[in-house]
């Protein structure tokens, strides 16, 4: 039976330092603004540390100004930054801090599991890039991005208002880790094919003649156009489920969330209590057996997570999330130039371009 709790045995660095760990014990026992400051801190100084660790050539390929181009192309193919698989110990150990300060350890191991699934398809479980775009400090705005195949987020910071993680992409090939490999049965993302599943088992007829529509699912995820404006949310409304299905369709959307750290999972939820949970729509396209080939989405006015089983391969999984009004800190820059740089033009929307997978 395919499990979802096995951990990849991850060879190679340990998963984090003790300082960074009692550092994130000592964080989320501070009331909430303090917790905020100490948060955008302690990630301040995961980044510089890890680019201080660099040596002189490495670091110039991942320091990245915040006003370079590059940070507002959402590309896998055009990658910026250091290559984990360059990375000597005490350097990678510096990198594992830096992506650990923007997600919790169920996010950091979902992160890692797809890397590391790689090596069951033959293809290199360290091709990814790291940069860091701008000074990271308590000033101004700054991100990091981490990127390669299966994997794409950035995370951007603007100390004192918050801090975005969207879009995130993450995909599985092995979704499931077959028999004959190490780690057979490993499923880096199970927990939230589990979670959609649950939702779905616990649909009646008549909700199911409007949860699941259409029998051919679409051929990948369906919502990474680069500009991108949300419709009306389809699918069976959260009106139309029981008090019971409705918790159902919030721990989908929380298998998101809780990937991320504190605050940042804090603001996302609060995003999507203000846009109504009434407004949340679950949709399901294709089989509803296991292992079928199916696709399904969640999506209120403010964000959409979808998972598709790619081009008909049931053991090949993408998922998606985006919050198009808040994508690469949108909203967090024009609160800081509001209140920083008041005289300036307004910020003009990012021009996304290039290619998801």
């Amino acid at each position: 039976m395919a499990r979802s709790d096995r951990r990849p045995s991850l060879s190679g660095p340990r998963l984090a330092t003790a300082a960074v760990a009692g550092l994130v014990v000592a964080i989320a026992a501070l009331p909430g603004d303090a917790r905020d400051e100490e948060s955008d801190r302690a990630a301040a100084a995961a980044a510089r540390s890890f680019l201080d660790a660099l040596g002189p050539d490495r670091r110039r390929s991942a320091e990245v100004p915040f006003d370079d181009p590059q940070r507002l192309l959402w590309d896998v193919q055009k990658r910026r930054g250091v290559r984990l698989r360059d990375l000597e110990p005490d350097e990678d150990r510096a990198a594992v801090a830096l992506l650990r300060s923007g997600l919790t350890d169920e996010g950091y191991r979902a992160v890692r599991g797809c890397m590391r699934v790689e090596a069951a398809a033959k293809r290199d479980d360290r091709n990814y890039w790291l940069a860091v775009f701008g000074p990271a400090g308590l000033e101004a705005p700054w991100a990091w991005r981490i990127e390669g195949h299966h994997v794409s987020i950035t995370v951007t910071r603007a100390p004192g208002l918050g801090t975005s993680i969207t879009p995130v992409f993450l995909g599985a090939e092995p979704a499931t880790v077959p028999e004959g490999h190490d780690d057979a049965g490993y499923r880096p993302l199970g927990a939230f094919e589990d979670a959609a599943r649950a939702l779905l088992d616990s649909l009646d007829d008549a909700q199911r003649g409007v949860a699941v529509r259409g029998a051919t699912p679409p051929k990948n995820v369906r919502w990474g156009s680069f500009q991108l404006t949300l419709p009306k949310p389809a699918g069976l409304g959260w009106d139309a489920m029981r008090p019971d299905q409705r918790e159902l369709l919030l721990a989908v959307v929380e298998t998101w969330i809780r990937t991320f750290e504190g605050e940042t999972a804090a603001r996302a939820r609060a995003r999507i209590r203000e846009a109504g949970h009434e407004n949340l729509a679950f949709r399901w396209i294709g089989e509803t057996r296991p292992g079928a080939h199916h696709y399904w989405q969640v999506m209120g006015p403010s964000f959409v997570m979808e998972l598709d089983h790619f081009n008909h391969d049931p053991n090949h999984i993408h998922m998606l999330w985006r919050d198009p009004e808040d994508e690469l800190g949108a909203q967090l820059l024009a609160r800081h130039k509001a209140r920083h740089h008041a005289r300036e033009k307004p910020p003009v929307r990012p021009a996304r371009r290039g290619k998801l997978y």
